[in-house]
């Protein structure tokens, strides 16, 4: 162990995870990197580099305006295959047998198939790393505090199999840039190094040694894509996401047009051209815009290298060149074109050459998607788009004389997409008490305003589980047919559209499906209501196709992670240093940790929450023998009940019987019953109080002690802040009920399939051979520990009473080898699963502490507080 904190960060230094520190202009123009690392002033500004001193002459250090933090990707790339956990599964992308036509990782996309065409250099090595690269700014004070803007960027391998990719572990921070002002086009200046760095992996390399083989190979890498929301689209492309041109995909080719009232870009009726050629709607002069057909077809998808050879054409500059940018805004308004720069990422030699450069976040588009629907439906007060200037847009734009304004009142009458008073209130009351399984979703009716009938506070999944599972149910009584036709239309597409699973042809439907669903929405909303986020649609299908499934492509890990970094922030006056600290004792630890013993905890061996100890499917047959021991407890209380009066007590009563009845010591269930009744989970089954609240969602119970779907290397620990431990007997052979003696046993309860008793040993033993042996009991955690102190702390008590050290001290003072007496006659009669190792003897030891000190609390009331005990002389008693 290091005896100092700097000796620590000396030790963590030689792990090989470093970090540089780069100085930068205090207006962000340039970095002190490479050629220009002498320079004292910046060659754009002339602002100093270093800050002014004051006070004394005697020299001191220069400290700059301004640093950003890099850390380099090449050995932590090295570092995935210098552990075992990770070497092999570094290949997986390689080695996984694959379906035609499925895709299942991004590895199986065209697009990735597409670059080992093109390079079979590269793929030839299937340890050469796929990387991902996103970006993200966020506010380390809040939205009240103080305005700042951070902006790390993440760079995740793609090499690894669905169950690790994309995982905090495997997500690598790699630049910082400094704060307090959005980089925007100037983001490009901080990553220089990251893309010499790319360049260097892809052209050259680096010696790597894979423990999995036990030999060295030259590791390249090279980036696939980028990962945004579409602002930082902007910055990272060069394409400009705002105006009539936002869409990188239709480009000049847009039809966005604005709102002579509203003022803002509409992208309606952008739609039909993207329609079959003999679609009726092509023709429909009404419906749509007034007296407008659409002939021409969908604009061709340019590719990497069309796209470089017209800005090269263009001559954009990169925004690390001097004048840049001068001399960009004036090509990009001589030509009136959305580019705007010439991106870095064009230096890479096999950028061009990808499928997909930079994608388009779901997240982002289905939640602004879902604002705007839940909005103008409800329609809130400043966020709806049927308002009175968007009306007299629709007046000049569209043909809908009902929606115009009524000259007598001098109001506009109600829209069939907006609901009525009664019917905000009966939804709004419908989300207020709507429930989720556990882990499933946010409450959401702490977001719901029921005085102004709105939600609040909605988070991006918030909006995700409601776009794809509550539009189709909560409108369904409340719109009128076709409005909710349309609505449900999106909704399914945009739940098939993030399947983890996706297939061609289901990509090629959707993108067949797309356009006729934003037109019939366009049929519906106005014209205001079409903003660039209710476009977009229309070429996610595509991108799915080509990149693979979306949970690769989207901003949901990433958010996660950056609300980690954001919680890392500890010194608010040095975000980054913070940041950048935390991230290494992070970084280092995780990669420690994989060379652990399997018993030592750590973060990433922690169980999940509503882990189910082996439990699978099955408890709803576990239960079926208790249903029936309740109905005919109904049926002898009351004989003339029916079988729907049954099924009315089983939805209101059932729960909360089944928790009085496993708690009964003389019934057939024993401690199993009693393990399913007040296992993990028990608070929300009898909270609801019948057999649906019971079975309904993940808030699935402990698996019976000898259930055959539980073994003892499925009893895995507990978080670390409830190491809790409880004792399971073994369930007796002869059982019986309050209704009489039970001639079935249920089979998931010691019995054999035919109802009779079987062996307890037998059945114990075929379902978990090592949980009893030589009558030891097994010990695993619950969340419950009264079942395991008076057992254990009666076990402890004996012992000490069999051969106590001495009493009238504390146990503090026992030594160490009568402590290990105590520890060896407790594993005399209790066993547990070697990975609780830790786990149980932290809480053996606090009891053992509990249990000792009351017989030193026992001594002392016994012979008074100062009485001396025998081991300590007279002389130090008296001092």
């Amino acid at each position: 162990m290091t005896d100092s904190f700097y000796s620590t960060k000396k030790l963590m230094q030689g792990l090989g995870l470093p970090v540089e520190k780069i100085h930068c202009c205090i207006n962000g123009y340039m970095i002190y990197w490479g050629e220009d690392s002498e320079l004292i002033s910046c060659k754009f500004c002339n602002h100093p580099r270093y800050k002014r001193h004051n006070g004394s002459n005697r020299q001191k250090k220069n400290v700059p305006h301004k640093k950003m933090y890099y850390f380099p990707l090449t050995p932590r790339l090295q570092r995935l295959y210098a552990s075992k956990a990770t070497a092999n599964n570094m290949r997986w992308h390689k080695e996984h047998n694959t379906e035609e036509g499925v895709m299942r990782h991004c590895s199986e996309s065209p697009a990735w198939k597409h670059f080992d065409q093109i390079h079979p250099s590269f793929a030839a090595e299937s340890r050469n790393v796929r990387l991902g690269l996103c970006t993200d700014g966020f506010q380390p004070f809040g939205q009240t505090g103080q305005q700042y803007s951070s902006w790390p960027v993440i760079v995740t391998p793609y090499n690894l199999p669905p169950w690790m990719c994309m995982k905090d572990e495997y997500m690598f921070l790699s630049i910082i840039v400094p704060g307090p002002r959005n980089p925007k086009e100037k983001l490009d200046v901080f990553l220089q190094p990251l893309i010499a760095e790319l360049n260097h992996l892809w052209e050259v390399g680096v010696q790597t040694y894979d423990v999995s083989t036990k030999q060295n190979f030259q590791m390249r890498a090279a980036l696939m894509w980028t990962i945004s929301d579409f602002p930082a689209y902007s910055m990272l492309s060069g394409w400009s996401t705002a105006g009539k041109l936002a869409c990188p995909y239709c480009m000049e080719n847009s039809d966005a047009f604005s709102l002579s009232k509203g003022g803002k870009t509409s992208w309606f009726d952008s739609h039909r051209k993207f329609l079959l050629m003999e679609h009726p709607f092509r023709r429909n002069k009404k419906a749509f815009r007034k007296g407008q057909t659409i002939l021409k077809g969908a604009p061709p998808i340019r590719s990497g290298v069309e796209i470089l050879e017209l800005i090269e054409h263009y001559g954009f500059k990169k925004v690390t060149e001097i004048d840049a940018d001068g001399k960009n805004a004036r090509i990009s308004k001589n030509y009136r074109c959305g580019w705007k720069k010439r991106s870095i990422f064009w230096d890479l030699p096999y950028w061009k050459s990808n499928l997909i450069r930079h994608n388009l976040d779901v997240m982002h588009i289905e939640k602004n998607f879902f604002d705007n629907i839940f909005n103008t439906i409800m329609n809130v007060e400043g966020k709806t788009k049927d308002n009175a200037k968007s009306r007299e847009d629709l007046k000049e734009f569209c043909s809908r004389p009902e929606l115009h304004r009524d000259e007598t009142t001098n109001k506009f009458p109600k829209a069939c997409y907006s609901l009525e008073k009664d019917a905000k209130e009966a939804l709004c009351k419908w989300l207020k008490e709507l429930r989720f399984p556990d882990g499933y979703a946010s409450n959401m009716g702490r977001c719901v305003d029921m005085k102004k009938h709105k939600l609040f506070g909605m988070k991006s999944h918030d909006c995700h589980v409601f776009m794809q599972r509550l539009i189709p149910i909560a409108f369904r009584e409340l719109l009128p047919g076709n409005v909710w036709q349309a609505l449900t239309e999106i909704s399914i597409f945009f739940k098939n559209l993030t399947t983890t699973v996706i297939k061609k042809e289901d990509m090629e439907r959707l993108e067949k499906e797309i356009p006729i669903i934003l037109c019939r929405l366009e049929r519906i909303f106005p014209p205001s209501f079409f903003d660039s986020m209710e476009h977009l649609p229309i070429h996610l299908a595509y991108e799915a196709m080509i990149a693979g499934p979306v949970q690769y492509r989207w901003m949901y890990p990433f958010e996660r992670y950056l609300r980690k970094l954001k919680n890392n922030v500890r010194n608010k006056s040095k975000v980054e240093g913070s940041i950048c600290n935390a991230y290494l004792v992070e970084e280092a630890s995780a990669f420690c940790a994989h060379y652990f013993q399997p018993q030592v905890y750590t973060r990433h061996r922690k169980v999940p929450r509503n882990y189910d100890y082996g439990m699978g499917d099955g408890s709803e047959q576990e239960v079926k023998p208790y249903i029936e021991i309740y109905a005919n407890e109904l049926r002898q209380s009351e004989p003339h009940i029916d079988d729907a009066a049954i099924d009315a007590k089983l939805d209101q009563d059932f729960a909360s019987w089944f928790e009085k009845f496993s708690m009964r010591g003389n019934h057939s269930s024993g401690r199993g019953s009693q393990s399913l009744g007040r296992g993990r989970g028990s608070q929300q089954i009898v909270r609801g109080g019948g057999i649906q609240q019971f079975f309904s969602g993940n808030n699935t119970t402990n698996v019976l002690p000898h259930s055959p779907t539980c073994t003892e290397d499925t009893l895995a620990s507990p978080p670390l802040d409830t190491p809790v431990l409880s004792a399971i007997d073994i369930p007796s052979s002869s059982h019986s009920t309050p209704a009489g003696n039970v001639s079935s046993i249920p089979p998931t309860l010691g019995g054999t399939s035919d109802g009779t008793a079987a062996s307890t040993t037998a059945g114990f033993s075929q379902s978990m051979p090592s949980m009893q042996t030589h009558d030891k009991i097994f010990i695993r955690p619950t969340l419950d520990n009264k079942q395991f102190i008076p057992l254990a702390s009666r076990r402890i008590g004996k012992i000490f009473k069999e051969k106590l050290v001495e009493e009238g001290i504390k146990w503090s003072k026992v030594p160490s080898n009568m402590k290990e007496y105590y520890w060896e006659e407790f594993e005399k009669k209790y066993k547990w699963n070697p990975a609780l190792l830790i786990s149980v003897k932290d809480t053996w030891n606090h009891m053992a502490s509990v249990r000792y000190n009351d017989k030193l609390g026992k001594w002392r009331k016994k012979y008074g507080k100062d009485a001396k005990p025998n081991s300590v002389p007279q002389e130090v008693w008296n001092k």
